[in-house]
């Protein structure tokens, strides 16, 4: 995570704050250019999911779904 989050801070995607009350933490804030590469990752992920929804038709969409809902279950358990 610290890895991450140096990256992206690097990339000026985020900016560390000092915590108003604890000294010994930080706050990581989105700057206008993280919120801005956030808004066209959205876009390009919209665009994907459509293509790909295409592809598959409307009951193996439907199929994926449930699938990956099941996934997301499981990985929320861990």
């Amino acid at each position: 995570m610290v890895f991450q989050v140096a990256r992206q801070e690097k990339r000026g995607h985020l900016e560390r704050r000092p915590h108003p009350r604890h000294r010994h933490m930080q706050e990581l804030h989105l700057t206008d250019a993280g919120r801005d590469s956030l808004r066209d990752a959205d876009a390009v992920i919209v665009e994907d999911q459509q293509q790909i929804a295409e592809e598959l038709g409307v009951v193996k969409t439907a199929q994926l779904r449930t699938l990956l809902d099941g996934v997301a279950d499981v990985v929320r358990e861990v």
